[in-house]
C-alpha cells in the first residue's frame, strides 16, 4: 500500500514538473493576445433582446409591421401587387362585417332604452315591446363584439401572410428536389481501406 502511494506522489510531482516549462510558454502566449476585461461590454452580450422587437427586425419584420399599421402594406412592401386586393377585399369584408352587425346592435339597444324609458311606440325594424328589444340587442351584442374579433384575426393574419411570404422569398426553391446518390467505392491509401457512401439532397 506503502508503495503504491509512493508511485502516486512520484507521478503527481513528474507531472507538474514536465507541464512547468510548457504552462509558463501557453501563459506567455495567452497574455499576449489577452483582451482587458474592461474593454469588454458586457451588457451588450448579456442585454436580452425582446421578442416582440425582434419581430420587427429585418426585411420580415418590415413587412408585417407595414402589414400592421396599413391594410395590404405588408403585401406592396413585398412588391406582390396582385395580392393586394385579395387583402384589401379580406379586411374590407371584416370591417363591413362589423360594422353592420354594430349598427343593428345601437338601433335595438336605442329603441330598448326609448322602450324602458316609458315610449311605447319605440321600435327598430319592425320589433317592438320590452323582451323582444331587448333579446335583439343582446343577440346583435354578440354577434357584433364577434365580428369585432374576426376582424382583428384577418389584419393579422394578412400582416402575418406578408411576414412569411418574404421569409420564403430567400428559400431555395430549386425543382431538383431529387436524392442524388453515389455508390459504394473502396478507397485504398496506403493500409487504410474504407468504404463510402453519400447522399446530397
Amino acid at each position: 500500500m506503502k508503495q503504491l502511494i509512493i508511485f502516486i506522489i512520484l507521478l503527481a510531482v513528474l507531472g507538474l514538473n514536465a507541464q512547468s516549462p510548457l504552462s509558463n510558454e501557453l501563459s506567455e502566449d495567452f497574455n499576449e493576445e489577452y483582451i482587458d476585461a474592461d474593454s469588454v461590454d458586457y451588457d451588450a452580450y448579456t442585454q436580452k433582446t425582446s421578442s416582440f422587437k425582434a419581430l420587427f427586425n429585418g426585411k420580415p419584420g418590415r413587412a408585417i409591421l407595414y402589414g400592421m399599421l396599413i391594410p395590404g402594406g405588408g403585401q406592396i412592401y413585398n412588391k406582390d401587387y396582385w395580392k393586394v386586393p385579395l387583402a384589401l377585399a379580406a379586411e374590407g369584408a371584416g370591417i363591413a362585417t362589423f360594422i353592420y352587425f354594430r349598427s343593428q346592435f345601437n338601433g335595438f339597444d336605442n329603441a330598448y332604452r326609448e322602450t324602458v324609458e316609458g315610449d311605447s311606440s319605440a321600435s327598430f325594424r319592425g320589433v317592438s315591446g320590452v323582451s323582444s328589444l331587448y333579446n335583439f340587442r343582446n343577440r346583435f351584442q354578440k354577434t357584433s363584439e364577434q365580428a369585432g374579433v374576426a376582424m382583428i384575426v384577418i389584419h393579422i393574419l394578412v400582416a402575418v401572410e406578408s411576414y412569411i411570404d418574404r421569409h420564403l422569398s430567400v428559400f431555395d426553391i430549386d425543382e431538383d428536389l431529387s436524392i442524388n446518390y453515389s455508390a459504394p467505392g473502396i478507397n485504398y491509401t496506403g493500409t487504410v481501406n474504407g468504404v463510402s457512401l453519400s447522399y446530397r439532397f
